[in-house]
């Protein structure tokens, strides 16, 4: 195949029929384009062979799939009777890319055009006549050497491009890869994320259940510490009280000490009224000896008295009746009853007066034995009375110390093991809860270690 001659060159009725070019596809034609921005010669020719001037302006664009082709045409009219072969090339303003021509795979030429097989319908561009743009053959020989130098060019960017193309192969297999270890890898990340989110529900429900455990324990620590707190406060209840019976035994004490003090004193009074009895006693001894001498000095002063009086009664008698025997015979006893009487009188007086004297003695008698009966008895029985009253006190006063002792020291005894067991618990909740604030700081770590690694 040379370089005059074209696939498909059959003759075809212009324009109705299909057209078979080599060309390259045009830019999308938008209403209307200046020339000069395109960098190829345009010139219409009519069914008629005349040429006209370079077209200024596309008449009717073209649909976007539609492409307008130059070519050497052969199509039995009287335009183009000779066979000449005109190509086309687009530059950077084409939809190809710069530089470039878009390649087609159908023709190897000197100058490694490629041919197209491309079926299309040209349209109308004006009413009267229908014109297509091709360039001449002084045009095309220029271009083609333009166009050779283009080529070359583009043939460089394709064995640049080629060896790009390689390497993006080589480098798209080792993404590709890439990616296949990534998703198995990412595989890999959502099991062991879906292990994690079960791995932290069961973590969670732990959590939870170790807060509701510690929230019991703390719950259990504050009635503790509550019944601690009233513990201490019985306690100090409890250590007031032995503190009263303390100063109530102190003073029971010094009670004691001062009954002490007061029976030594009633026994040194009772010693000394002993004493003093016994004086009494001896005095009273001695005033009996000195009464009864006195009574025996009286009883014979009486008794002498009595033997005067008698004597002097009797000699009275004798010398009154002397007298009144005289005086009868001198006055006629003219007045003696009444000195009778008179006489009479006073003996009777002496006489009530010595039994007065005796009845006082006698008195004094009896006087002195009730007190000697009396006195001796009720010191004794007195002093008896007192030492087992205050024997008895004393027992009774050691009994209820001893008592209230004892309840006091089983009290205390109690309330510090009471005390102690609640010390023991609480120190044993105060470990759980450490524990479970160790376990759950453990877990928020190991959270935070997995959320990390996730990420």
């Amino acid at each position: 195949m040379s370089e005059d001659t074209i696939l498909g060159s059959e003759p075809l009725d212009f324009p109705t029929k299909p057209l078979t070019f080599l060309a390259w596809p045009l830019p999308p034609f938008a209403p209307p384009s200046p020339p000069e921005s395109y960098p190829w010669l345009g010139i219409g020719c009519l069914r008629d062979g005349r040429t006209i001037a370079p077209l200024t302006a596309y008449s009717s664009p073209l649909s976007a799939n539609e492409r307008v082709f130059l070519g050497p045409i052969s199509c039995g009219s009287s335009i183009l009777r000779h066979a000449d072969r005109m190509e086309l090339s687009l530059s950077a303003e084409a939809s190809s890319p710069p530089g470039r021509a878009l390649p087609v795979s159908r023709r190897k030429s000197a100058q490694q055009f490629c041919v197209c097989e491309v079926r299309a319908v040209l349209r109308e561009i004006s009413q009267n006549d229908s014109a297509f743009f091709f360039l001449g053959k002084a045009a095309l020989r220029n271009q083609i050497t333009a166009l050779q130098q283009e080529l070359q060019q583009e043939q460089q960017e394709k064995e640049s491009l080629r060896s790009q193309v390689t390497q993006l192969q080589s480098d798209l297999s080792e993404r590709d890869q890439a990616t296949v270890t990534a998703q198995r890898h990412v595989e890999q990340l959502e099991t062991e994320t879906q292990k994690l989110s079960t791995t932290m529900d069961s973590l969670t429900s732990a959590l939870n259940q170790e807060k509701s455990l510690t929230s019991e324990a703390e719950r259990k620590l504050q009635e503790k510490e509550r019944e601690t707190h009233e513990l201490k406060i019985q306690v100090s209840a409890l250590r007031s009280a032995l503190d009263q019976e303390k100063q109530a035994t102190r003073e029971a004490q010094t009670s004691q000490t001062a009954l002490l003090q007061l029976v030594e004193e009633l026994q040194e009074k009772l010693q000394t009224g002993q004493e003093q009895i016994q004086a009494f006693k001896a005095q009273c001894e001695n005033v009996q000896n000195e009464h009864n001498k006195e009574l025996e000095d009286k009883e014979c002063e009486i008794h002498h008295l009595k033997q005067q009086k008698a004597y002097a009664f009797s000699a009275q008698v004798e010398e009154a009746r002397e007298d009144v025997w005289a005086e009868i015979a001198d006055l006629k006893v003219a007045n003696f009853d009444l000195e009778v009487t008179e006489l009479r009188q006073v003996l009777l007086d002496e006489k009530q007066e010595t039994e007065n004297l005796w009845s006082k003695e006698e008195e004094l008698k009896s006087n002195n034995m009730k007190i000697l009966r009396n006195v001796l008895p009720a010191t004794e029985t007195s002093k008896k009375v007192l030492t087992e009253k205050l024997q008895q006190l004393h027992r009774e006063q050691l009994c209820s110390e001893k008592q209230s002792w004892l309840i006091l020291e089983q009290q205390v005894q109690k309330l510090s093991e009471d005390l102690t067991s609640s010390q023991d618990y609480n120190t044993a909740l105060e470990l759980q809860v450490h524990e479970l604030q160790d376990k759950v700081n453990g877990l928020h770590k190991k959270k935070r270690r997995r959320s990390w690694w996730c990420f």
